[in-house]
């Protein structure tokens, strides 16, 4: 027994490292300029091994004060993990780039994305981001041939609130979408024209120290954010499940210690043109994007700006999934 008791205390950590090695992906990524009306605009392109015509396309929008290298950088937390699934998938995969509110350089790594903030919110910039993602998705149609009827967005935080901007605007662009810790300002937005929606999923955490579940100023006076109950209803009126019934789902208890719970809630439209809502609530989860297998900076300064992190789901697989399922042409 004894011998036994030893053998799975060395088998256990060894796992732990394998669950949270760093993943090297097999594809090919380049960093591609196009013209944005006289500006030059930076992109990572990433193109997996056996990638083929007709296949879909992920638009992938880091968060305020990162960058299309950050995101995948050491120690970067759950958004590598799109590498692995776009490796497995064999989809395009766009991360494209904001711009320096100070500088306004378009290549750098402390960017931010104009949604819809006030013009006076801290880290609010004034680029024309709605026209850059446009023609970049028009660009690489042109080079890279994905299927325009499986065209997915996602982002956390100010690139979470990018990705709602984008629903808003020009929402016949996409089969599907998901909005990672964030909500909507408090200043407003106007609801998209009349027309099919949709399909969307949200994450937020009910610990977030940012984007707040009870509403307010994002730390650093960076714009006031709706409680996350508001934006969530905000959604379900636009994508026409208000009145929905809604099916309820708790997710299995991964990581005991990391005090977090995962819960789901979805709503099936219940007007012709309609989509689907899908709400991850994150009990006790923090200001990042869940993950089982990739680690963020550890340290009480980290916790304190950012709030704990889930681990009990792997946070882009959820979104992945969400976009199989619900993404599909209608």
């Amino acid at each position: 027994m004894r011998r036994c008791a030893l053998a799975l205390m060395l088998i256990a950590p060894l796992w732990t490292m394998q669950a949270r090695a760093e993943y090297a992906p097999h594809g090919q990524s380049r960093e591609l300029s196009i013209n944005v009306n006289g500006s030059e605009r930076w992109t990572t392109v990433y193109q997996p091994p056996g990638y083929n015509a007709n296949a879909p396309v992920v638009l992938l929008l880091h968060g305020g004060t990162q960058s299309m290298r950050k995101i995948f950088g050491r120690n970067a937390g759950g958004m590598r993990q799109w590498l692995a699934i776009a490796d497995r998938e064999k989809f395009l995969l766009l991360i494209p780039n904001a711009t320096n509110v100070e500088t306004g350089d378009a290549k750098g790594d402390k960017q931010n994305w104009n949604d819809l903030r006030p013009a006076n919110a801290i880290g609010k910039t004034a680029a024309d981001d709605v026209e850059f993602l446009m023609r970049l998705l028009d660009w690489a149609r042109d080079r890279y041939h994905y299927d325009a009827k499986r065209v997915f967005v996602t982002g956390s935080s100010n690139g979470g609130m990018m990705t709602m901007r984008l629903l808003i605007e020009k929402p016949q662009r996409f089969a599907a979408a998901a909005a990672i810790i964030a909500s909507l300002p408090t200043s407003g937005a106007n609801k998209p024209a009349a027309g099919p929606r949709v399909p969307l999923m949200l994450m937020n955490g009910t610990l977030d120290p940012l984007v707040q579940w009870r509403g307010g100023m994002i730390r650093g006076e960076r714009g006031e954010t709706m409680p996350i109950e508001a934006n969530l209803q905000w959604w379900r009126e636009v994508n026409g499940v208000a009145s929905a019934r809604p099916r309820l789902d708790t997710l299995p208890d991964q990581d005991p210690d990391d005090g977090c719970r995962v819960y789901r809630t979805t709503w099936l439209p219940d007007v012709p043109a309609g989509a689907p809502v899908v709400f991850y609530r994150l009990e006790g989860g923090g200001h990042s994007l869940p993950s089982i297998a990739h680690e963020l900076p550890a340290g009480p300064m980290v916790r304190r700006l950012i709030g704990p992190t889930c681990r009990d789901v792997e946070g882009a697989e959820l979104v992945w999934d969400f976009f199989k399922h619900y993404g599909a042409p209608r």
